[in-house]
């Protein structure tokens, strides 16, 4: 009786471990690595991104007195946008920066607390595999004037 009971656990056991053809099969086929034909698909020319901040500030101090401001709201807003081109040996990349910011005191009023418009773009052309020519033209400016006060102390 055990030598009938140990042969029938020994086949159930090799029943259990063995698996159909097509199982097997399918396992073979979901494992191969697959090649990508390069003509098949078309290079991404262009790259564009992006970046946007807001920031909201207020402070208000109780012992204003010895030193600081009563209230102080500030709101400041950036953007960088950049767009990147290549295409055989031409590259174009251009970046572009913008930021304006406000603050207002109780002693000081309101005023700018940052501004600029900064556009960067640069051209190459790849000579050989070392060696790049290339244009850059970069303009920098601001949104508004500068208020007295930030005429009378820079920074």
């Amino acid at each position: 009786m055990k030598t009938i009971l140990s042969a029938a656990l020994l086949l159930a056991t090799l029943f259990c471990y063995s698996q159909d053809p097509t199982v097997k099969d399918l396992k073979n086929d979901a494992s191969k690595s697959i090649a990508k034909d390069p003509k098949d698909t078309t290079q991404k020319k262009w790259k564009l991104g992006g970046l946007f901040n807001l920031n909201i500030n207020e402070g208000s101090l109780s012992n204003w007195s010895a030193g600081g401001d009563k209230f102080s709201f500030s709101l400041n807003a950036y953007l960088n946008v950049f767009a990147f081109y290549k295409k055989n040996k031409s590259s174009w990349d251009n970046n572009l920066d913008l930021a304006y910011g406000i603050v207002n005191t109780t002693s000081l009023g309101s005023r700018k607390a940052s501004d600029r418009i900064d556009f960067l773009t640069k051209y190459g052309y790849a000579i050989s595999p070392k060696w790049n020519a290339a244009a850059l033209f970069n303009l920098r400016t601001q949104f508004a004037k500068a208020t007295p006060i930030q005429k009378r102390w820079p920074g």
